[in-house]
């Protein structure tokens, strides 16, 4: 029985001879340099021309060297096809694949020949993920086509309504951060100002004591500059406050008089 490891690597040297791209990734982590991902891509036939999916891309995954077991993923995305589709030719391809009996080779061209001889049928496994319009082919002639149709996606309401709520949280959280930025701002500036107010305090300190002449002091009058002022002022009048006109009390037999004058 040969052995996995060299076995992979003949069989590599053989896709590469037959011009089929593949790359070999090791994985880096904890249980290096397994898993191992063997990246093939199938071209399509010529008798398939008609589909504008023109490769179809799948990926090997390599557990260990125990025994020539993988287990084959197609992905949608890479494909550009719907994941349904993508799911119906992985299942189709691991039913394949897989040995009835222990193998001793990994079959990587027998599964290059499946690929490229059921390829319609693979492509066709499930109704409505391809659409049919008229294009042309490599000549310009008229042909029929096929391109990929992307369904939407079947949305789950809790998921849905979890994705929203976590959408409410984030934006929640950020509006907080923005908030406490500011507050922390408006904070920095206000010490910044105090900083700069004592810091022009000491400077005005520092150049009085270096020069104290430079200090503005109140000015103190002498006697007889005060004696001056005061006699200036005179000069200028006083100011009387303004009074009211006098009240007189009410005397009712001037009253009386006053009307019987006037014929009242």
């Amino acid at each position: 029985m040969s052995n996995p490891k060299d076995s992979l690597k003949r069989e590599c040297l053989s896709l590469q001879q037959r011009g089929v791209p593949f790359k070999l990734v090791p994985s880096t982590g904890p249980t290096a340099p397994f898993p191992i991902s063997l990246s093939v891509r199938v071209a399509a036939p010529d008798n398939c021309n008609m589909f504008d999916i023109y490769e179809i891309a799948i990926i090997l995954i390599i557990a260990s060297f125990d025994a020539f077991e993988a287990t084959i993923s197609v992905d949608a995305k890479a494909n550009g096809i719907d994941k349904s589709l993508a799911s119906a030719i992985q299942t189709t391809l691991n039913n394949a694949y897989k040995p009835s009996a222990p193998s001793s080779s990994w079959r990587l061209e027998a599964l290059v020949d499946l690929i490229e001889r059921d390829y319609r049928k693979l492509l066709m496994a499930v109704p409505g993920t391809l659409e049919l319009y008229m294009g042309e082919d490599a000549n310009g002639a008229s042909m029929r086509r096929y391109a990929p149709a992307i369904l939407p996606e079947v949305i789950d309401p809790s998921k849905a309504a979890e994705e929203e709520a976590e959408k409410q949280r984030q934006k929640e959280a950020d509006e907080e951060a923005a908030r406490e930025y500011w507050r922390l701002k408006k904070l920095e500036e206000e010490a910044a100002e105090i900083e700069r107010k004592k810091k022009e305090a000491e400077q005005r300190r520092l150049e009085v004591e270096m020069d104290p002449g430079s200090f503005e002091k109140a000015k103190v009058l002498s006697k007889k500059e005060r004696d001056e002022l005061d006699a200036a002022r005179d000069k200028q009048g006083k100011r009387q406050a303004k009074t009211g006109s006098n009240k007189k009390k009410f005397d009712p037999e001037a009253h009386a008089a006053r009307k019987a004058a006037r014929g009242e």
